[in-house]
């Protein structure tokens, strides 16, 4: 689960339904220093779900108080 929530929109192959994760669980960094990463071969419905999961959630951040003063005008 911590896998999936960390997603960004590069980590999802256009062309293919395959995931590139970062492997949380590999405590070895490879020889060129970044994070150890893991391809997953997913259904083909899932990288369109993950995009819509995205967008919900984008769309259901809080508004901070500052910016609901600004839009109200109230102090």
């Amino acid at each position: 689960m911590t896998e999936v929530l960390r997603l960004r929109p590069c980590d999802l192959d256009p062309h293919a339904p395959i995931l590139h994760l970062i492997n949380l669980k590999q405590r070895k960094r490879p020889r060129g220093g970044g994070l150890p990463r893991k391809v997953v071969v997913v259904s083909a419905d899932l990288p369109a779900q993950l995009r819509a999961l995205a967008r919900d959630l984008a769309c259901a951040r809080p508004v901070t108080s500052s910016a609901a003063r600004r839009v109200t005008g109230n102090r």
